[in-house]
C-alpha cells in the first residue's frame, strides 16, 4: 500500500494524459479525414494509428483507476473480469499501436526504395494492411486472455517478448535501410513528389523513434518484475513515471505532425479559426442592449440557483442515510445532470445573447462550438433519459413491491450508466449530422427520441394510476405508504418538468416546420423565444424545492444541513474573541 495523496496525484496525472491524448488524436482524425490534400495513400495508416492511440488513452482510464484504486485502496472495487476484459482491451490497441508503427516502417521501405510502384499502388492494399494490424492485434490478445485465464502468464511473458523482439527488428532494418538508401543512394531526390516522401519518411522516424523510447523503460521493468517473480521491484514513484512515459506515448505523435507536417499544422490552426456557419448568416438580430441585459441576467441568476439547489440535494442525500434508498440513486442522477444543465448553460446563453445584443465580440472556433453544444445536450438529454428510467422505476416498485425491495444497488447503477450512455449516443450523433450539414435527420431522431420518452413516462404512470387506485391491494403497510408517496412525488417531479420543457421543443419543432417566426416582429418573437428558454431551464430547478416540499426526510436533513454550517461559521467567529 502507498500514500494515498501520491496516489491521487499521479491518477490526476494520468487522466489529465489520457483526456489530451483522446483529444489530440481524435483532432487528428478529423483533420486528416476533412482535408483531402493531406488524405494521401500513406494517411490511412497515420489515421489508423490515430484510432488506436485514442483508444488506448480512453480505455486506459478505466484499466488505471481500477489499478491504482485497489493499489491504494482508493475504493472498494474487486471485481476480476472487470481487471480481465479492461486489460484485454488495453492489450488490444496498444498491440494494434505497435503493430500500425511496424506496418509504417515497412510502408516507407518500400516508398523509398520502389517510389514509382508504390505512388501506383491501390487503396485496397492500405486498407487490407490496416485489417491485418487489427487482426494481429486481436490475436495476440486472445492469446493473452486465454493465458491469464489458464494461469500460465509466463507463456504469455515469452509470447509478448517473442512478439515485441520482432516488431523492434523490423522497424530498426527498415529504418536503417532507409537511411543507407537516402544518404548514399545514386539517385537524386529534388522532385517534389518524392521530397515530400522523404519528408514524411522522416517525420513517420522521429514519431517511432520517440514511440520505442518512451515505450520501452516500462516494458524493460515490467520484464525484469516477472522475471524475477516480483523479487526486484524498483521504487514505486519510478514505475509510475514509467507508465507516464508509456502513456504519453500516444500523445506526441499528434504534437509532431504539428511541428513536422506544415499542412497538418494549416489544417489545425485553420479548424480552430473557422468561425461557425451558423453564426455568420445573420441568424441573430441586433436587439436593444437593456432588454437583452435583464434576461442575461435573469438567466444567469437562475443558472446559479440550478446548480447550487441541484448541490445541496446532492449533498443531502449522499450524506444521510436514512433517505438514501436504492430509487434515490436515481434521484442523485437527475440531480448531477440537472446541476450540470445549470452550470454549462450559463456559457451558452452568454454566448447567445452575447451574439445577439452585440454586447461583446466572440470570435469562437469550429471546434469550441460543437464542444460546446454536445456537453450542453449530453446533460439535457441525461436528464430525459434519468426521468423516463425513473418512471419504469417506479413501474416495477408499484407492480411488483416485493421483487423491487429485493433488487440490487447494482441494477441502479446499470440504470445510471445505460442513462449517460444514451445521452452520449445522441449527442454524439447530433454534432456529427451538424458537422455534416444534415440537421434534418438529427431533427427527426430527436423527435423520435422524444416521442419515445414521452411515451414512456406517460404509459408508466398511467399504469400506476389504475394499479393504487383500482388495484384490490390495501396500501396501509408503512413501507408500501412510502414508496407510495415517493412514486406521487416523482410524478409530480416528472408532470412539472415535461410541463416546462414541452413549450421550447414545440417552439423548436413549429420554427422548424413553418415560418412562423418571420411573421412576428422581431422583439416579439425574441421575448417569446427568450421565455420558452426560460421555462424550459427552470425545469431544473424545480425539482429540489418539490423535494423539500414532498419529502418530510428530505426537508429535515435540508434545514440540519445549514443549522450546522451556521452553528460552525459562529464558532468560528466566537473563537479568536476567546483567545483574546
Amino acid at each position: 500500500m502507498f500514500p494515498k495523496a501520491e496516489c491521487i496525484t499521479w491518477i490526476t496525472v494520468l487522466f489529465a494524459a489520457s483526456f489530451a491524448t483522446v483529444t489530440l488524436n481524435a483532432i487528428t482524425i478529423f483533420i486528416f479525414i476533412k482535408n483531402r490534400n493531406l488524405r494521401n495513400r500513406s494517411a490511412y495508416l497515420i489515421i489508423n494509428l490515430a484510432v488506436a492511440d485514442m483508444l488506448v488513452g480512453g480505455v486506459s482510464t478505466f484499466d488505471l483507476s481500477y489499478s491504482y484504486g485497489q493499489i491504494c485502496r482508493i475504493w472498494k472495487f474487486n471485481s476480476y473480469r472487470f481487471s480481465y476484459f479492461s486489460s484485454a482491451a488495453v492489450f488490444l490497441f496498444l498491440f494494434c499501436s505497435l503493430t500500425n508503427i511496424t506496418v509504417i516502417s515497412l510502408e516507407r521501405l518500400h516508398a523509398t526504395y520502389w517510389p514509382f510502384r508504390h505512388r501506383v499502388l491501390k487503396r485496397w492494399i492500405y486498407k487490407a494492411l490496416i485489417a491485418v494490424t487489427w487482426i494481429i492485434a486481436g490475436a495476440i490478445s486472445l492469446a493473452y486472455m486465454a493465458l491469464r485465464e489458464l494461469w500460465v502468464s509466463s507463456k504469455y511473458l515469452y509470447l509478448w517478448n517473442l512478439f515485441n523482439a520482432f516488431c523492434l527488428t523490423i522497424i530498426c532494418i527498415c529504418y536503417a535501410s532507409i537511411y543507407v538508401k537516402v544518404r548514399h543512394g545514386a539517385q537524386g531526390l529534388h522532385h517534389n513528389a518524392a521530397t515530400r516522401e522523404r519528408k514524411l519518411t522522416a517525420t513517420l522516424f522521429i514519431v517511432t523513434f520517440l514511440s520505442l523510447s518512451l515505450w520501452l523503460p516500462y516494458f524493460v521493468t515490467w520484464v525484469v518484475m516477472e522475471a524475477s517473480d516480483n523479487f526486484l521491484m524498483p521504487p514505486f514513484r519510478l514505475v509510475y513515471f514509467f507508465i507516464f512515459l508509456f502513456h504519453a506515448n500516444s500523445l506526441i505523435n499528434p504534437i509532431l505532425y504539428l511541428i513536422k507536417i506544415s499542412g497538418y499544422r494549416r489544417a489545425f490552426i485553420a479548424l480552430f479559426r473557422i468561425r461557425c456557419q451558423q453564426q455568420r448568416r445573420g441568424h441573430f438580430k441586433m436587439f436593444p442592449k437593456p432588454e437583452c441585459l435583464t434576461w442575461l441576467t435573469i438567466y444567469f441568476t437562475l443558472s446559479f440557483a440550478t446548480a447550487a439547489f441541484n448541490a445541496i440535494t446532492i449533498v443531502v442525500f449522499i450524506k444521510h442515510r436514512n433517505i438514501r434508498n436504492r430509487g434515490a440513486y436515481l434521484i442523485i442522477n437527475l440531480a448531477v445532470a440537472d446541476m450540470l444543465v445549470g452550470g454549462f448553460s450559463t456559457f451558452d446563453l452568454s454566448y447567445y445573447y452575447g451574439q445577439t445584443c452585440n454586447i461583446w465580440k466572440s470570435n469562437s472556433g469550429r471546434i469550441s462550438y460543437l464542444l460546446k453544444l454536445a456537453i450542453i445536450f449530453l446533460f439535457l438529454v441525461c436528464s430525459l433519459a434519468n426521468v423516463t428510467a425513473i418512471s419504469l422505476e417506479r413501474v416495477h416498485a408499484t407492480f411488483w413491491p416485493f421483487k423491487h425491495r429485493v433488487l440490487k444497488k447494482r441494477v441502479y447503477n446499470v440504470i445510471i450508466v445505460v442513462t449517460w450512455i444514451t445521452a452520449g449516443s445522441m449527442s454524439l450523433a447530433y454534432i456529427t449530422l451538424i458537422e455534416f450539414n444534415a440537421p434534418s435527420a438529427f431533427f427527426y431522431l430527436w423527435n423520435s427520441f422524444n416521442a419515445i420518452c414521452l411515451s414512456v413516462i406517460c404509459i408508466s404512470y398511467a399504469s400506476i394510476f389504475v394499479k393504487v387506485h383500482l388495484g384490490s391491494q390495501v396500501l396501509h403497510h408503512g413501507a408500501a405508504a412510502r414508496e407510495r408517496r415517493l412514486t406521487v412525488t416523482l410524478f409530480i417531479v416528472t408532470i412539472l418538468s415535461l410541463a416546462l420543457w414541452l413549450p421550447y421543443i414545440v417552439n423548436i419543432f413549429v420554427n422548424y416546420s413553418t415560418d412562423y417566426a418571420t411573421l412576428l416582429p422581431g422583439l416579439i418573437y425574441f421575448h417569446l423565444e427568450s421565455s420558452f428558454i426560460l421555462f424550459f431551464h427552470t425545469n431544473s430547478l424545480v425539482n429540489p424545492i418539490l423535494y423539500l416540499i414532498r419529502i418530510p426526510g428530505f426537508r429535515r436533513a435540508a434545514i440540519a444541513l445549514f443549522k450546522s454550517r451556521c452553528r460552525q461559521q459562529r464558532q468560528i467567529q466566537v473563537f479568536p474573541l476567546h483567545e483574546v
